[in-house]
């Protein structure tokens, strides 16, 4: 089953990271954008591949920022 984008709450699915690794995430690029995937596959169940999709929309929408 492939997860929908439109059927999760990007606010509430920020503030789990948030509280996964705080209000701020000091890592680079690439291995902040590694660990939030990896802690939304965990925490969704998904797949690398959705979770990568998902951390493009929250950087996308402005919930999360990368250096």
């Amino acid at each position: 089953m492939q997860l929908a984008v439109e059927d999760i709450d990007l606010a509430q699915l920020a503030g789990a990271v948030r509280r996964r690794y705080g209000r701020h995430l000091y890592a680079s690029y690439l291995r902040g954008k590694t660990l939030i995937r990896d802690a939304l596959a965990l925490e969704l169940g998904c797949s690398a591949y959705e979770a990568e999709e998902l951390v493009e929309t929250l950087e996308l929408m402005g919930y999360v920022r990368f250096p």
